[in-house]
């Protein structure tokens, strides 16, 4: 069985603005589980291959951007409420972190990530090459 925890990865708008670092989630149990179960200091994640989500049985409210596969934010919802279901046409990723106050993306702009495996930046990926 391969590690409990995703590969991480930063993200940042194209602007310049750290969004900071994230869990990455690839495979379907993980994906499926998003961070149901955790708590209000849960690490934030992406979720991809992802076009909807569920926050039945969450115990606290989440932020999350739904990304196209180019990186384009397609919608934004801050502080989703437990029991909420969001699907987006279009999308192929999703942001999801405990509901903060700080940067987060915008309907229309564009947020890159970057793989921080190993301890050292790498090159950007686009949001549709996932696997």
């Amino acid at each position: 069985m391969r590690g409990m925890v995703g590969r991480m990865v930063g993200a940042r708008l194209a602007d310049g603005t750290t969004l900071g670092r994230f869990e990455l989630r690839e495979r379907f149990c993980e994906r499926a589980r998003g961070l149901l179960g955790t708590g209000p200091d849960a690490m934030p994640i992406v979720i991809m291959p992802c076009h909807s989500i569920h926050c039945v049985g969450m115990r606290y409210a989440i932020d999350v951007a739904f990304l196209d596969g180019g990186g384009r934010v397609l919608l934004v919802r801050r502080a989703l409420r437990a029991g909420t279901i969001l699907c987006c046409h279009g999308a192929a990723a999703v942001l999801e972190r405990p509901a903060v106050s700080g940067p987060w993306p915008r309907e229309g702009s564009h947020v890159e990530l970057f793989d921080l495996s190993g301890g050292e930046s790498r090159p950007k990926r686009k949001v549709s090459e996932h696997g």
